[in-house]
């Protein structure tokens, strides 16, 4: 018997462990080029790169920053979406490091939506107005929490990033009530499958439809070099 509940809590532990990884929290699934993060989109002007110099864990770190020519203006939310198994939960918190320099406002961002997929509407969003990094900070704790709320289809997480400056983001953490959260694919890109086709990983397959897209951008030929 005491075989039998070993091994389900190491199930338990190791799927915990892969719900974190699926979503990449830790940057280290990276595309083809080793350039930036898998299943992380941006929603703006903001580029994202990883570091692997400047980080607080692991391999890699998230560098956000404007290409040179662009509107100093500019806001962009790079981040996530996924929908939830659980139903039931109360409490949903993302939390991450972040480290400026020169930043004019950046913090986390956290966005419930309930409906479906084709009647989305925001029920809560917290992207940290009155809380956010400015100028140049080492390595902050940064914290956005919601409440669970009725009929939540799902949730968009990730960083908010405003105007020049770079900002770098490691070591992120979701929970749900605390624990790891149970995970549902999205339409898009949430979580990784381990294979997509028989010998070519799924991550890496999406990855070359985004680097072409990339590859066509000036601001990224601009900022690679």
């Amino acid at each position: 018997m005491k075989k039998y509940y070993w091994l389900i809590c190491c199930l338990f532990l190791t799927s915990q462990v892969f719900a974190q990884k699926d979503l990449n929290l830790d940057f280290e699934i990276v595309a083809l080029d080793g350039n930036y993060p898998v299943a992380w989109k941006s929603t703006g002007a903001h580029i994202g790169f990883l570091d692997e110099k400047i980080k607080k864990h692991g391999i890699n770190s998230l560098r956000l920053q404007l290409p040179s020519d662009a509107d100093a203006n500019e806001i962009t939310y790079y981040g996530q979406n996924l929908v939830l198994v659980d139903k039931t939960a109360k409490e949903i918190v993302f939390r991450a490091y972040v480290k400026t320099e020169d930043a004019k406002s950046t913090g986390l961002f956290l966005r419930c939506q309930s409906g479906t997929y084709y009647t989305l509407q925001t029920t809560n969003f917290d992207k940290m107005d009155g809380r956010r990094l400015s100028g140049t900070n080492d390595w902050t704790p940064m914290l956005v929490r919601l409440p669970f709320l009725p009929n939540l289809y799902q949730i968009e997480f990730g960083v908010y990033v405003e105007g020049k400056g770079k900002v770098w983001v490691d070591d992120c953490k979701l929970l749900i009530d605390g624990k790891l959260p149970h995970l549902l694919p999205t339409r898009d890109n949430n979580p990784i499958p381990e294979t997509s086709d028989k010998n070519k990983p799924y991550y890496a397959k999406k990855a070359a439809e985004e680097q072409q897209k990339r590859e066509a951008s000036k601001d990224f030929r601009k900022n690679k070099n």
